[in-house]
């Protein structure tokens, strides 16, 4: 039969027998053993017995016993790593062989990865960046083949030095890339001034359980645990034992370690002092909240008080009875100083921006001889020197910023007295002070716990400790004042005659009447003016005019306006009290208000707290009121 008559095959194309052909190289890659796995070598370390010698110029010789078997294939050389980043040099390296002797140091070149080694019975140290390797060469050791090594070499700068102990750390063993180690065992020795068993004296193995470990007085021995095979030891006495100071590489480690440690640190003072300032807070400002708001119990009196208790000023006086400068002790001490003979008041016709036509006063400093310096102050905010008078509309929105001077003077004048132990005006201005303070710490706190900066974490707890505190600060700012028992009992004392001077009997009414002039300032400092005043009216007493106080203009230029129906002598000195009360603190516009009624529209609780846009709204609401 002739092929020609079945079907012959195609030929392929040339990329269908490529392709073919990569199929099969890869095939066989595939199937191939590993090269490995051809050439497998395999060892162990039956032993590393270590010995570690400390001397007394703080060196410490290294002898290091090395009993290997090859397990498969053949090798010609090992190897010994040794970290230099805790020491400063290595010197007097040599290795021997058990039944060969010493190995000679050479410097022929090698390369272990590809094979290629050094002559036989020889030995390199090669520095490396933060290690030393000491590499030695031997003749080819087949399996089951043996070999016992003993290295030598001398360690410089390898002890630490602290206040709290020298020590020694060392890593005595073949890194586990040289095969597995059966036995593990290292000896250190020391010196006879270092005692192991001292109390002070410290041994350990990293990591803890890697091994245990047996002292005498100048020997200590670490064994590896089976599991192991490896460990770090570590060895401590008490300092100056061994002579020697620290090293570059001690300093830089711990400069490391304290930068490292910083943020920890941070963290726990400042969670430390975020609660003490938390804490301490609350109780100090809890205290004083409480004598704040809690003041001693006053002295019970013997019966009503008829006569000034004592020689204390109006002005103090009101201080000591509302417990903070106001406009109240503000008009008593000006009554007090036009009582005196260093102001004159006149009454002097007004006409207001509405254009109806009432009274003002007009006020003129006569002398300042024999002030105290809160009374100067005062006078001196007047600016009515000589002939030329100061009218009230002129002191409104100005006298206000002298309120903080006198205040404090005020104070000085009740701590000269024993009345005070301190200024509560300073103190006011140094809680708000160390508010703002706390504030500013708190904003910075707040934003640096955002950025990031080793301390972020520690900032960040301090600030409800610094809210804390500067909020405290500024809500105590004005309410400071503690007053003390003999201010309670002065205080007392000075509120029982406030009361008789607004409940004069009716048999000596007339006589009261005569000394209005002495009494009326001690009546404003008491708030009792009104009801003081009003018992002269009904029934009508005859009241003599006080000499300070002028019913004909001090200038008669000072006013060109028609004079309107006069009002009594009472309900003048009544007005003068309220219009000169609200004048003296008037602010222009909306100011946070002191304790003693500084700024903005007269403080809440004012005895002349009447609301006003200005003084001409004032008077028409006085004299609409009759007061």
């Amino acid at each position: 039969m002739h092929l020609s008559r079945f079907p012959q095959p195609r030929p392929r194309p040339a990329w269908r027998r490529l392709a073919l052909l990569g199929v099969a190289v890869l095939a066989g890659v595939a199937l191939a053993p590993p090269a490995g796995a051809q050439s497998a070598k395999t060892r162990h370390w039956t032993a590393d017995q270590v010995t570690l010698a400390v001397q007394p110029d703080a060196t410490f010789d290294v002898r290091e016993q090395l009993a290997m078997v090859a397990d498969a294939g053949t090798w010609h050389s090992a190897y010994r790593d040794i970290d230099t980043t805790h020491l400063t040099a290595i010197d007097n390296v040599s290795v021997a062989e058990e039944g060969a002797g010493a190995y000679r140091l050479d410097s022929s070149d090698f390369d272990l990865d590809k094979g290629v080694y050094g002559p036989p019975q020889t030995f390199q140290v090669v520095g490396g960046l933060g290690s030393t390797r000491i590499v030695w060469f031997y003749a080819a050791l087949a399996p089951p083949g043996h070999k016992t090594f003993t290295l030598h070499y001398t360690v410089h700068g390898g002890l630490g030095f602290y206040a709290s102990g020298d020590r020694l750390v060392w890593a005595p063993f073949l890194s586990p890339d040289q095969g597995h180690l059966d036995q593990a065992q290292l000896t250190i020795q020391v010196p006879p001034a270092v005692n192991l068993t001292d109390r002070a004296a410290q041994v350990a193995v990293l990591p803890a359980g890697a091994g245990t470990v047996q002292r005498t007085a100048q020997q200590a021995v670490w064994r590896a645990t089976p599991e192991a095979a490896s460990f770090t030891a570590t060895l401590q006495w008490p300092h100056g034992r061994i002579a020697g100071r620290p090293e570059a590489w001690q300093v830089a480690a711990d400069a490391e370690q304290a930068a490292a440690d910083l943020p920890g640190r941070l963290q726990l003072g400042a969670t430390i002092l975020s609660a003490i300032l938390f804490l301490g807070g609350l109780l100090f400002w809890g205290w004083r909240w409480y004598r704040a708001n809690h003041t001693p119990q006053a002295a019970a009196l013997s019966g009503p008080v008829t006569e000034p208790p004592s020689d204390l000023p109006p002005g103090l006086v009101a201080v000591l009875t509302t417990g903070h400068p106001d406009a109240r002790a503000l008009v008593a001490t000006l009554l007090d100083l036009a009582r005196r003979g260093h102001v004159q008041i006149a009454e002097i016709p007004h006409v207001t921006k509405k254009g109806a036509a009432r009274y003002e006063f007009a006020y003129r400093v006569a002398g300042q001889e024999g002030l105290a310096p809160y009374e100067a102050q005062l006078l001196a905010g007047l600016g009515a020197q000589g002939a030329t008078p100061v009218r009230l509309t002129q002191l409104q929105n100005q006298f206000y910023t002298k309120v903080d001077g006198i205040a404090s003077a005020m104070y000085a004048a009740l701590i000269a007295r024993h009345y005070l132990p301190y200024n509560p005006a300073t103190v006011n201005r140094r809680l708000l002070i160390l508010a703002g303070v706390c504030g500013v710490l708190a904003l910075l706190a707040f934003g640096g716990a955002f950025l990031d900066l080793t301390i972020s974490p520690a900032l960040g707890v301090l600030i409800p400790a610094l809210l804390l505190n500067g909020a405290a600060a500024f809500w105590l700012s004005d309410r400071m004042v503690l007053p003390g028992a003999r201010w309670v009992d002065e205080a007392a004392r000075w509120q029982a005659y406030g009361r008789s001077l607004a409940a004069v009997p009716a048999a000596a009414r007339a006589a009261a009447a005569a000394e209005i002039a002495a009494d009326l300032p001690y009546a404003a400092a008491l708030g009792v003016e009104d009801a003081y005043l009003r018992q002269f009216h009904k029934p009508p007493l005859p009241l003599a005019v006080p000499p300070y106080y002028q019913l004909a203009p001090v200038d008669a230029t000072a006013s060109a306006a028609p004079a309107p129906p006069r009002p009594d002598i009472l309900t003048s000195l009544a007005r003068l009290i309220k219009l000169t009360g609200t004048a003296l603190v008037s602010a222009p516009a909306v100011r946070t208000s002191k304790s003693y009624g500084g700024g903005g529209s007269v403080q809440p609780g004012n005895p002349y707290a009447q609301r006003a846009s200005n003084l001409d709204d004032l008077i028409d609401i006085v004299d609409f009121l009759g007061l």
